[in-house]
């Protein structure tokens, strides 16, 4: 990382001397422990790596427990007396980084003495995904009794992975800020994450201050038999949506730690924690409230009318726009690892608001395409009660289920002739398969839901490798119109390295 591009990330957090034993604000002392960490990898790191090589040090500077170790002749770091630092006094001095090396600014150097003054806040080796479980399962231990009782409804989120080594540092005030706002804009709830890591890079909510935390709020539409039907909280459309998810490799420590807080938290899908500008623009993007946001608004009408009694009849999810699920146009496409002992992503097939869902490495090709009746033109609208089909191709044999999103927002499990619940419709590789609805009849679209003359609808295909679960299809408790998901049951489905979601847009004409 060059100077100039670490001085400016130093400006951007913006340094505020803290004097020995003064407690600093929660952002002002996370910065700290970045910016030490940044000068001593930076300028140090090189050299002190915690190996035993030519030109190497044992002390590992990267890692804070050996930088406030107590050891001879003094402490390198000394919150209680920092002038008797020993990292203080060999930058200053000129001894350390030896010879022509290049030498921290002054501004660098009076950074980590106001570290040091803060009381050497830690940081981790690295701000990846693994030193933030950490930073999680630490919080966790650290709850007495009485807090304890209240981990279910304990969620995290993150800002660690804005900090790299390589590229300027970020504004994490500005961050927090945004992520407070949109929190404050999708539930009308105050709520200010609580920082619970030294680097005040990992954040703390509790659902029931935002109102998310209520439950009994959809009811099952579809589903396969002895299927378990999840109970779904406002909270849990985020995680539908999230991207970034991952599982750690199942024989690490971290691993069964999280696994005991994952149970207790009850979610829809395993993911420990959630990328905090990631969900600032899921919520609240352009200065316009996102459609996720007012989902969770809407919910949270319904869980007050849940709690309420004598009345009959439960709100209606608010009037606008007709609803436009699957927003990007981008196929959303996510790295497996190829080594084992890597995390492993989760990927989002149960998103309302994404369209393709591809695993990298591609696990098979697949084309889907929608064609007239007769399987010869490829059209993409059709007049209302038209006929036509979807021709799908691939190079292996695959199954697939298929489910319709109609332009009001709701959704079913499409039947399929010759497919079934268990398993699906099977594709045999380079044999083109024409979808019918059943039976020699071909797809027909017949409803309007709005007086437009055009409206838009989707069919997903959900396909792989391996026979595949039908999604569990659910809707909410909504007098009409009503909020619709679908949840791809990957407890019983295949691999989701080998599985992929594709969307076919239709236009249906008046």
């Amino acid at each position: 990382m060059s100077s100039i591009r670490f001085f400016l990330g130093v400006a951007c957090l913006s340094v505020t001397p803290v004097c020995a034993n003064e407690p600093a604000i929660p952002r002002e002392k996370g910065n700290l422990a970045i910016q030490a960490r940044g000068v001593l990898i930076q300028y140090c790191g090189k050299c002190h790596t915690g190996r035993q090589a030519p030109g190497e040090s044992l002390l590992k500077l990267a890692q804070h427990s050996a930088v406030v170790a107590k050891g001879p002749p003094i402490p390198f770091a000394t919150p209680s007396d920092p002038e008797r630092s020993l990292i203080l006094k060999l930058v200053m001095e000129g001894s350390m980084p030896p010879g022509g090396l290049p030498r921290p600014s002054p501004s660098e150097i009076e950074a980590l003495r106001a570290w040091v003054k803060a009381g050497a806040p830690s940081y981790p080796v690295a701000f990846d995904d693994m030193a933030t479980a950490r930073a999680l399962l630490d919080d966790l231990d650290s709850l007495d009794a009485q807090t304890r009782a209240n981990v279910p409804y304990f969620r995290y989120i993150s800002l660690a992975h804005l900090i790299q080594d390589d590229v300027a540092l970020p504004d994490l005030r500005k961050a927090e800020w945004r992520l407070s706002q949109s929190l404050l804009d999708a539930s009308g709830q105050p709520v200010t994450p609580v920082p619970v890591n030294d680097t005040a890079t990992l954040f703390r909510i509790d659902l029931r201050e935002l109102g998310w935390d209520t439950r009994d709020l959809f009811e099952e539409v579809d589903a396969p038999a002895g299927a378990l039907v999840p109970n779904l909280t406002p909270f849990d459309l985020i995680l539908l949506e999230y991207p970034f998810g991952f599982r750690l490799p199942a024989d690490t420590p971290e691993s069964i730690r999280l696994d005991s807080f994952l149970t207790k938290a009850a979610q829809i899908r395993p993911v420990p924690f959630i990328r905090g500008d990631w969900l600032a623009d899921a919520l609240f993007r352009d200065r316009i409230r996102q459609p996720l946001a007012e989902d969770l608004k809407s919910l949270d009408k319904l869980a007050k009318w849940a709690r309420r009694k004598g009345e009959d009849e439960p709100p209606r999810k608010p009037k606008g726009p007709v609803y436009r699920p699957l927003l990007p146009a981008d196929p959303l496409r996510v790295a497996i690892p190829a080594q084992p002992g890597q995390a492993i992503p989760i990927l989002p097939f149960g998103s309302w608001y994404a369209r393709d869902v591809v695993p990298e490495p591609v696990p098979f090709k697949l084309s889907a395409e929608v064609v007239d009746a007769n399987g010869r033109q490829k059209v993409n609208q059709v007049k209302r009660d038209q006929g036509f089909m979807i021709k799908v191709s691939t190079d292996r044999d695959i199954y697939l289920f298929v489910i319709l999103v109609m332009a009001d927002g709701s959704a079913k499990l499409q039947p399929l002739d010759g497919g079934s619940v268990k398993g699906g419709l099977m594709v045999k590789a380079q044999e083109p398969k024409f979808l019918l609805a059943d039976t020699a009849n071909p797809f027909r679209l017949t409803s309007f839901s709005t007086d437009r003359t055009t409206e838009e609808e989707y069919f997903l295909l959900f396909a792989a490798t391996e026979p595949v679960t039908a999604p569990i299809m659910l809707k909410s408790k909504h007098a009409e119109p009503k909020i619709w998901r679908f949840i791809p049951d990957q407890s019983k489905g295949p691999d989701q390295a080998k599985m992929i979601r594709t969307v076919l847009p239709i236009t249906l004409r008046q």
